[in-house]
């Protein structure tokens, strides 16, 4: 079972997921946590494996009124945490842990144009979400932002406490088929065995985030398809608290850039263009499409996704190669986790 649910009706063949159909399964509303009177917004973090659409749906978001939601932005806040070896995003950071976070964030927002992240005073920053908040809080320009946030791809060492800390967490899914062969096409670093591994974990971690009353899980595919979009979008509605308008004509960033400026999909001619979808179903023989096919066959059902039967004639040295991966995988897992905590526990 994914998440904390109330069935009123037995699901649809597709699922659930995490993906609910509208009307058929209640939600409870989102937890609320006390936080200062200055801080009337809420936060939010869109992630989830790359190439899954979570460009997409920030763009989405950040073209609604109220809402200031930034692609690839604090960053550096995520990344230095973790190699200052800040687990508990609640205690009180030393100075020095202070001085890296605050001045890697000032550094960022030079690079992006945004002066209003290094003038963030250290004087109200104790803890890393209070660092988190105030870095939100300080891309609002208009001053009345219901809610701000950032995209951030594969931020999965600190979903958990956001959420429990009262902030949103929308996580990305795509068919991993397609994951796999846009990947291929668009990372130097891209290793067939790797990336099926990090999608299989990606929607592990996601079945057990939307226990969370402040998670919702967003189907790439759902998401494109017209008559499934509505009831995602209501979904984000209520778990933002606001409004969304899903018209693709009025989907214009506040800065006037159109939605699909930053896409990396070079054949994509308008927000939710179907053409993003379903893209194995044209190279059923390539190696991507036959690998999660065949390895990755149950997740895709789970998600209510077309299941493919490929050739196995060729699948021996696939399977070989995989086992191999994933016993070297584990063990590097398992000296990593020694290493830590012989030298890399919370201070």
């Amino acid at each position: 079972m994914y998440g904390r649910l109330r069935v009123s009706k037995p699901l649809p063949s597709a699922g659930r997921n995490g993906f609910e159909e509208a009307g058929l399964i209640e939600r409870e509303s989102p937890v609320e946590v006390s936080r200062p009177a200055e801080w009337n917004f809420r936060a939010v973090l869109v992630t989830g494996m790359m190439r899954s659409g979570t460009t997409l749906v920030a763009n989405f978001l950040n073209s609604q009124p109220g809402c200031v939601v930034y692609a690839d932005l604090l960053r550096s806040l995520f990344a230095e945490a973790e190699g200052l070896g800040v687990l508990d995003l609640s205690r009180v950071l030393t100075e020095r842990e202070r001085n890296v976070l605050c001045s890697s964030l000032a550094a960022e927002g030079w690079r992006m144009g945004l002066e209003s992240l290094g003038e963030i005073p250290r004087g109200e920053v104790e803890s890393w979400f209070d660092l988190y908040r105030l870095a939100l809080k300080s891309l609002d320009k208009s001053g009345n932002a219901q809610v701000l946030g950032t995209k951030i791809t594969r931020e999965y060492r600190y979903s958990s406490q956001l959420l429990d800390h009262g902030a949103r967490l929308i996580f990305c899914v795509r068919d991993p088929r397609d994951v796999l062969l846009s990947s291929k096409n668009r990372f130097s670093n891209y290793d067939l065995f790797a990336y099926a591994d990090s999608w299989k974990k990606s929607v592990r971690l996601a079945e057990g985030l939307t226990m969370h009353k402040n998670c919702e899980l967003v189907l790439f595919e759902q998401l494109l398809n017209d008559g499934t979009r509505p009831a995602v979008i209501d979904r984000l509605s209520r778990l933002l608290g606001v409004a969304l308008d899903s018209d693709s004509e009025s989907l214009m960033l506040r800065s006037g850039i159109a939605v699909m400026s930053n896409t990396s999909f070079g054949d994509v001619s308008k927000p939710f263009d179907p053409q993003a979808g379903f893209r194995w179903k044209r190279h059923l023989d390539e190696i991507e499409v036959v690998f999660a096919s065949h390895f990755l066959g149950s997740e895709i059902e789970k998600l209510g996704l077309e299941r493919h039967k490929p050739d196995t004639s060729g699948l021996r040295g696939l399977r070989r190669g995989y086992f191999t991966y994933r016993v070297k995988r584990r063990m590097k897992d398992l000296l990593l986790a020694a290493y830590r905590r012989a030298f890399g526990s919370d201070k």
